[in-house]
């Protein structure tokens, strides 16, 4: 999307046809092509599949929910083989559990649904496994299982 835009900018001060684009386009043509091409691979950069404080999230999540009574939720929980086979929609699974899990205890958990759904949108595979098809596990067990498969995530991606 940056990249679109940037390159939007760049015709319109081009075809704008002042001093300025014009100084732009013969002296520092080559330096925003060298801007251009370094933001274009810290964009790629940022797409990898790897997150450390995602694990945090996850972590500061499991000590919330311990202290919590009467958290008798039951969860669709991907396992790691789901994650080998298709890592979007077992993040995107794991995203949308969490999403159940902050409207039933009312938790703030906002910014891991968003890390989740960020992670999974890095993957190219094609969407292969339903959440509905997965196994019901307690709350405790989900988030312990999604810590899991976060952090072989992040064995193999970082």
């Amino acid at each position: 999307m940056l990249n679109l835009d940037a390159a939007r900018v760049w015709d319109h001060v081009l075809s704008s046809g002042d001093t300025l684009a014009s100084r732009v386009r013969w002296r520092g043509g080559r330096m925003l092509c060298v801007i251009f091409l370094l933001t274009v691979a810290l964009q790629l950069a940022a797409q990898k599949a790897c997150s450390y404080d995602i694990i945090i999230s996850v972590q500061t999540l499991i000590n919330s929910t311990s202290s919590l009574t009467g958290l008798d939720s039951r969860l669709y929980t991907p396992t790691i083989n789901d994650y080998d086979k298709c890592p979007e929609s077992t993040l995107m699974c794991f995203a949308e559990e969490v999403k159940v899990l902050k409207y039933e205890s009312e938790i703030e958990a906002f910014s891991l649904i968003r890390k989740l759904r960020r992670i999974a949108g890095s993957f190219k595979k094609p969407d292969c496994l339903q959440c509905e098809l997965s196994a019901e596990r307690a709350t405790k067990q989900f988030l312990r299982d999604l810590l899991t498969v976060l952090q072989h995530m992040n064995a193999l991606n970082c």
